[in-house]
């Protein structure tokens, strides 16, 4: 659970290389205002934001470093979800 105005962020992160993709894909409820993304290690969240109650997007990462997966509630109310982070390389050349 993700209180309102909370952020809840993961304890371990995850070395990628510049080109990498994350593919994010999560649900949650109720449907609210929730950022779902990685936290690089300057502090700076690259987030997507989503509304509807489920994400399925990639992020691809533009420069090499350690990540942290995070997860914002911007609304009102608590969110209960399943969160899945999946790390892609992207092989396209």
């Amino acid at each position: 659970t993700v209180s309102a105005k909370t952020k809840a962020i993961a304890d371990s992160s995850l070395s990628l290389e510049a080109g990498d993709t994350v593919r994010i894909n999560a649900s949650y409820s109720p449907d609210g205002s929730v950022d779902f993304g990685l936290v690089d290690e300057d502090g700076f969240f690259h987030y997507i934001n989503v509304k509807n109650g489920s994400i399925d997007k990639t992020i691809r990462i533009s420069e090499r470093g350690k990540y942290k997966f995070q997860v914002r509630n911007n609304s009102c109310g608590s969110s209960e979800g399943l969160w899945v982070c999946k790390v892609l390389t992207d092989y396209i050349t």
